[in-house]
C-alpha cells in the first residue's frame, strides 16, 4: 500500500515498483540435503548475506526441497549471486582411522566442532 504525497507521484512510484518486481530474476542451484541444512544455519545465512553485500550484489537465496533459489532484480545479478554462492560453498572429505573415529565421541571434539565457524560436520555413510 502506498500512501501520502500527491496522486501523480504515488502513481509513478507504484509503476516503478511494479516494473522492478516484474523484472525479478531467479537462478536455481541444485544442492544436497546436507548442504540445504547447512544453508539454513543462522551464522551461515548471516555470513553469506554479508559476503554478497560486500560485493555489492543485491540478491537473496531461499533453500527449498532440493535446490537453492537465488532471487535478484536482474538476471545478471541473479546469475552472479548464484555463481558466488556456489563458490562460497565447499565440501571437504577426510578419511578417518578407527582411532580417529573413536575420538569423535570425546568432549574435546565437541569443543573443536563448536569452534568451527560456518561449518557443518557429518559422518559419511
Amino acid at each position: 500500500h502506498i500512501s501520502g504525497g500527491d496522486p501523480t507521484r504515488r502513481q509513478q512510484l507504484r509503476e516503478h515498483i511494479q516494473a522492478a518486481l516484474h523484472a525479478v530474476a531467479q537462478e536455481r542451484l541444485p544442492c544436497s540435503t546436507w548442504m540445504l541444512e547447512f544453508l539454513q544455519l543462522a551464522e551461515v545465512r548471516e555470513h553469506l548475506v554479508q559476503q554478497l553485500a560486500e560485493r555489492g550484489v543485491g540478491a537473496c537465496y531461499i533453500p527449498s526441497a532440493e535446490e537453492v533459489l537465488v532471487v535478484a532484480l536482474t538476471p545478471s545479478v541473479a546469475q552472479l549471486a548464484a555463481s558466488l554462492l556456489d563458490s562460497f560453498l565447499s565440501s571437504v572429505s577426510l578419511p578417518l582411522s578407527e582411532r580417529q573415529l573413536l575420538a569423535l565421541a570425546s568432549p574435546h571434539w565437541a569443543q573443536v566442532q563448536a569452534g568451527l565457524r560456518c561449518c557443518l560436520v557429518r559422518l559419511a555413510e
